[in-house]
């Protein structure tokens, strides 16, 4: 038995990566007092993957808070979602090192394995996934699963009582669709009790998507020309250039009570 709190593996070289059976061996020894885990490009891909666990075989920690996951194979992050399971997860960061290769396997994994509606904190990094459109028309119950994958997660969150969400050079996607009205729960827009929102772009396109995120979302709030909409504690948005003069437009940013946007000419890589 093990008294460890926090492991942090990270940049282990592909030949010197541990297998899921070597890291369900130390963490199983650590399981009813770890309370941290982080995981950046620190698992070997064995042949195993693929061959689904079966639930009861999953190793509980259940003690962990903050889980960690940064990765180049998307089964990377698959694997540890599906060994594991953390019953009192809060903190969750998913990044991937390519925002153009698709993560949608990993949110596929995330919906499933995830207590989704008891997350607090969510940062995602260049986490891609292909364009949805709205649905035509509201899915509710065991249709659900019919929804753009992005739509069934914003959901799921808003469920909860999630505090934070930071999306640093995601699919456009997460902006849009926290834009989609839940009929189900009063016509309000999805994430409308988020306190606190931290989106970064690094390209013209994505900055114009992000002011039309803004200028939707306040529309959707505005009635006889007063915004009554949801208001968050904290708001930064990182842009490009591009979007100066449409952001001094909107004057006071009237979504958050704090924050405002950021001009930046290069891309920040973590």
């Amino acid at each position: 038995m093990s008294n460890l709190r926090e492991l942090y593996l990270e940049n282990q070289p592909l030949e010197a990566r541990p297998s899921m059976e070597t890291l369900r061996g130390i963490l199983s020894n650590s399981k009813d007092t770890l309370e941290c885990l982080e995981l950046t490009y620190a698992i070997g891909l064995g042949e195993e993957f693929g061959h689904l666990p079966p639930s009861e075989s999953r190793l509980t920690l259940p003690h962990v808070k903050k889980l960690k996951l940064v990765y180049i194979d998307p089964r990377e992050a698959q694997q540890i979602l599906r060994t594991f399971d953390f019953p009192t997860l809060g903190t969750i960061t998913m990044k991937s090192n390519d925002e153009n290769k698709d993560s949608s396997a990993v949110i596929v994994d995330v919906l499933k394995y995830v207590r989704v509606e008891e997350l607090l904190d969510v940062m995602l990094t260049r986490i891609s996934l292909p364009t949805e459109d709205f649905p035509e028309r509201e899915l509710n119950g065991a249709e659900e699963e019919s929804l753009p994958l992005v739509l069934q997660f914003l959901r799921r969150l808003a469920r909860g009582n999630l505090h934070k969400l930071v999306l640093e050079y995601c699919s456009g996607d997460f902006l849009k669709f926290m834009n989609y009205r839940n009929e189900s729960g009063g016509g309000e827009v999805n994430l409308s009790g988020l306190h606190a929102l931290i989106v970064k772009v690094g390209t013209e396109d994505a900055s114009v998507g992000v002011m039309s995120f803004i200028r939707d979302r306040l529309e959707l709030g505005t009635v006889d020309g007063v915004y009554g909409g949801p208001v968050m504690e904290h708001m930064v948005v990182i842009v490009k250039p591009n979007v100066w003069e449409e952001a001094q437009s909107l004057g006071d940013m009237k979504l958050a009570k704090d924050g405002g946007f950021f001009f930046c000419n290069f891309v920040l890589m973590n």
